[in-house]
């Protein structure tokens, strides 16, 4: 019964963090890696550019596409309990939400992650407005 509440508890979190991440103005929904390749080198080539996207193929994965070294990388995302992990060993150690570990790589905090989040591929609909005030969340 303590497994089934717990299960429940992290079902939640997760249904939670995808609301909120919907809202962000770099947050794409499904979308496949070509895709994002083709968003990103349409927006811009310099290092930093970024979109988050779900994966075309598993469930609640998500993965951070990002221009570095003028060639587009894509990064998995896997929201753990305490930590936000890129790639399976970049860990955003007490964040709980994707928007948190975006806002600790562009502190620091995410060792030794090589670049910086400089701007971001905005969703279809997203306004200017809404692109500056994620932005400013992430360099906060």
């Amino acid at each position: 019964e303590e497994e089934e509440e717990e299960e429940s508890q992290i079902k939640s979190s997760t249904s939670s963090q995808q609301r909120h991440l919907e809202e962000c103005s770099w947050y794409h929904g499904v979308m496949s890696k070509e895709d994002a390749e083709i968003k990103l080198s349409q927006t811009s080539n310099e290092n930093g550019t970024f979109l988050v996207r779900k994966r075309m193929e598993g469930n609640l994965e998500a993965v951070l596409s990002l221009m570095f070294k003028g060639r587009a990388t894509h990064h998995l995302i896997v929201v753990e309990p305490s930590a936000v992990v890129f790639n399976k060993n970049f860990r955003a150690e007490n964040c709980s939400s994707i928007p948190e570990a975006l806002r600790a790589i562009n502190r620091g905090s995410v060792a030794p992650w090589p670049q910086k989040l400089t701007a971001s591929v905005p969703r279809n609909g997203a306004t200017q407005e809404d692109m500056d005030t994620d932005m400013a969340f992430i360099n906060s």
